[in-house]
């Protein structure tokens, strides 16, 4: 079997960009497709933590979808397929 090409926990924390509610430019996650929830929507929870992905594009999630995605399903972004990280052997 060919393995997974997956992000480390350790990639996806140090090269996700977190983003305040004033610098996304999307409304919905790309993984989960759920509308971002901000604090003035909802007191009774939490904001989502949104976070850009480092396509050219900058796609955004929740930072829980994307980190499931990279560390267990693959490691590009899930809007358009870019490959976010080089493979091991390739520096």
């Amino acid at each position: 079997l060919v393995p997974k090409k997956i992000a480390s926990q350790e990639m996806v924390d140090d090269r996700l960009i977190s983003l305040p509610p004033e610098s996304r430019r999307h409304t919905s996650c790309g993984v989960c497709l759920m509308p971002f929830e901000d604090a003035s929507s909802n007191d009774d929870e939490p904001p989502d933590e949104i976070v850009a992905v480092p396509c050219p594009a900058q796609h955004e999630f929740h930072r829980a979808c994307i980190t499931r995605w990279l560390t267990q399903c693959k490691h590009s972004c899930p809007v358009d397929h870019v490959q976010l990280w080089p493979e091991p052997d390739e520096g």
